[in-house]
């Protein structure tokens, strides 16, 4: 069974968690291929030594970032890894005839030999549906469902390389890169446009499921989403904050510590508080504020006041705090930002014109803000 995964080095720890809770329910023997631009041979030799008494065996590729920075992608702060799976199936030895790609931030309770199994019916790559309104807008696809989440994908990787889909890709990438939200998933759905193969919602069980039940129901019925929730094959970790944040409280969470405890030589432990954090302001006051401000409640982390560009909400309270404009943020007070809203980018350059610094000044999400207070610049 061959298995990819794009990474940089930070992203270790969380490969091997992935791998440890794959080994434990599959039997099937591994093949790994580990595509990174920074693993050194040190890290190499970590990742093997966890699985030194597992059927895995481990091919490390080094990929050249230059030609997707190149392509000047706006990636919205992510790192350039997040475009790697564009061009990692070429870089695949020839006798890789059919991969599952996975992201790191994800936990397998089920034989993934089942999903491996699954017939592409003459797709190029088989996925799960994933509910992003404004992507299914953005790309102009001919249905909401037929936009698909990347973290999960088998790939028929000979078809890949016959029908040269990554140079696809990359002229795709290259002509809408000012209007991709999200980088190389973006790419995938806007060139497919709805042709891939639909595989079972439970090898894909996304954050969203658990957080907006209503929307699942919605478009698969209660049954469905009971059966998601119930009995996921595979957890993704989606969205801001991951299981290895103090700020998660995901039903799944409990599996990644179970899983890390099997892992050996890091030395991560889960935090419980932030001792050092200053009081924050949150640009945003609708449900995102309102959710993120409950979950810095939990860990004393007081919110000083809201920031919004809606001039009808300027002057209001929200949460028993005030809502001010941007203009009226005293950059003196030295309390760093957290954007609270689904205008991640928009906000994010607003505040950069206005003379404030990425992970220094304004963080776009909870735990950027947590790794910055840690010491711990940690991308996953």
């Amino acid at each position: 069974m061959n298995i990819v995964f794009t990474i940089d080095r930070n992203y270790l720890q969380h490969m091997c968690v992935v791998l440890k809770s794959i080994v434990k329910n599959t039997e099937q023997q591994l093949c790994v291929y580990v595509i990174s631009k920074d693993i050194t041979e040190d890290d190499k030799a970590l990742v093997k030594r966890n699985f030194n008494n597992d059927a895995v065996r481990f091919d490390f590729i080094t990929i050249d970032p230059e030609q997707l920075l190149a392509l000047h992608i706006n990636t919205n702060h992510l790192p350039i890894e997040v475009l790697f799976r564009l061009i990692a199936p070429n870089l695949l030895p020839d006798s890789v005839d059919k991969a599952i790609f996975l992201d790191s931030d994800i936990i397998v309770l089920a034989d993934l030999a089942n999903l491996y199994n699954q017939q592409l019916e003459g797709y190029l790559l088989g996925a799960v549906v994933d509910v992003i309104y404004d992507a299914y807008q953005n790309l102009h696809l001919p249905s909401i469902l037929d936009y698909f989440n990347a973290g999960v994908m088998l790939i028929d990787i000979s078809r890949w390389k016959q029908e040269q889909f990554t140079q696809q890709l990359l002229e795709y990438a290259k002509a809408h890169a000012a209007t991709l939200r999200y980088a190389d998933q973006d790419v995938l759905n806007g060139v497919l446009q709805g042709k891939w193969k639909r595989l079972p919602q439970q090898w894909n069980v996304i954050s969203n499921v658990f957080e907006n039940p209503a929307v699942f129901k919605q478009f698969f019925g209660e049954q469905q989403h009971n059966v998601m929730v119930e009995h996921a094959s595979l957890i993704h970790f989606t969205g801001d904050i991951k299981p290895w944040s103090l700020f998660s409280n995901h039903p799944y969470q409990k599996y990644y510590d179970l899983y890390y405890e099997m892992c050996t030589g890091f030395d991560w432990k889960r935090q419980s508080t932030l001792p050092d954090a200053l009081a924050v302001y949150l640009f945003g006051s609708s449900i995102n504020a309102m959710e993120m401000s409950k979950k810095l409640e939990t860990r004393n982390i007081e919110v000083a006041g809201y920031i919004d560009n809606n001039p009808e909400r300027q002057g209001q309270w929200f949460q028993h705090k005030l809502i001010v404009a941007p203009s009226e943020y005293n950059v003196a007070t030295n309390r760093p930002i957290i954007i609270a809203s689904s205008y991640t980018q928009q906000i994010t350059e607003q505040l950069e014109q206005m003379g404030m610094i990425y992970k220094q000044d304004f963080f776009k999400n909870l735990s950027e803000y947590e790794n910055y207070v840690i010491g711990c610049d940690n991308r996953v």
